[in-house]
């Protein structure tokens, strides 16, 4: 990936508003967590450029226009377009025109961000058009009132907030190039999701998925990705984590037997592969979960 080095011109008006946000613990372990929101007026030599933050970026035209490249393609945004990055990618962005821009914005993280983003980008692009009763410019007005005056459900509220934004994009992505209302997944992309489901405690070479379906795996891994955002393998550890969660919460298991039940022969990865993912270790799930249902 090309590496830009931080490159900003604040060219902001009095009126603008940029408010960091500190995420709580339970927030970075749990929720979709702000890290940054803001309303700005831009005048004409605004303008962004960067690689390698760890951010995801939504960001609304409300008035004038912007422009983006990303991923070696360029792009305008117009009023009532909704901007959606990556910021561990190269991108930059700035005003287009005397007349200025004006945004609203949220820099976000946690959850699951990366697949959210990952999927709305691959299906419809980085930048999408809102349809008339679309919900986000109600909620980023919503979110930037709860973080000024630092309300104390500022956090939970926010991982609503977002998810809902972001469902709404991943619903307006999915039906983009569909003449259906009801877009569905390929049939053989259900039957290998299923496949994942029903065996996830068993290997499942690419190779042997591919062949079932007269496909290279090569096909098969960037047609996987294109409709569910995951890679077969990042897919398969999304299962296996999944059910050894619902496993932490709800059974009397040891750590091994779960390890061992959802595919993991060693338990020591398996420890380390869900503390890479939650953030936190596998006691210390079971632990926060079995507090709040006794």
């Amino acid at each position: 990936m090309r590496k830009y080095p931080l490159q900003v011109d604040w060219d902001l008006s009095s009126e603008s508003e940029n408010i960091e946000v500190i995420p709580s613990l339970l927030a970075q372990s749990m929720f979709f967590y702000v890290q940054a929101t803001g309303r700005f007026q831009a005048n004409s030599r605004y303008f962004t450029r960067r690689s390698h933050y760890h951010s995801y970026l939504l960001l609304l035209t409300r008035r004038g226009r912007g422009k983006l490249k990303y991923r070696q393609k360029s792009y305008t945004l117009q009023p009532g377009s909704v901007m959606l990055l990556d910021c561990k990618e190269a991108h930059e962005y700035g005003t287009v025109g005397a007349n200025g821009w004006h945004m609203d914005w949220v820099h976000f993280n946690g959850g699951s961000s990366q697949s959210y983003v990952e999927l709305i980008v691959n299906n419809a692009g980085p930048v999408l058009s809102l349809t008339d009763n679309s919900v986000i410019p109600r909620l980023l007005d919503e979110l930037l009132l709860a973080h000024r005056k630092r309300r104390l459900d500022a956090d939970i509220l926010s991982s609503q907030w977002i998810v809902e934004m972001l469902t709404e994009l991943l619903l307006q992505s999915i039906h983009k190039n569909s003449d259906s209302a009801e877009a569905t997944y390929p049939a053989y992309i259900l039957e290998i999701m299923n496949e994942m489901e029903r065996n996830c405690s068993a290997k499942i070479p690419l190779d042997e998925l591919a062949a079932q379906h007269s496909f290279s795996k090569y096909h098969l891994a960037r047609e996987f990705k294109r409709y569910t955002g995951y890679s077969p393998n990042e897919y398969l550890t999304h299962v296996r984590l999944s059910l050894a969660k619902e496993m932490l919460k709800f059974s009397r298991m040891t750590i091994t037997q779960i390890a061992e039940h959802t595919g993991y022969n060693q338990p020591s990865f398996f420890i380390r592969m869900f503390k890479q993912k939650e953030g936190i270790t596998p006691l210390e799930f079971r632990k926060f979960w079995s507090e709040r249902l006794d």
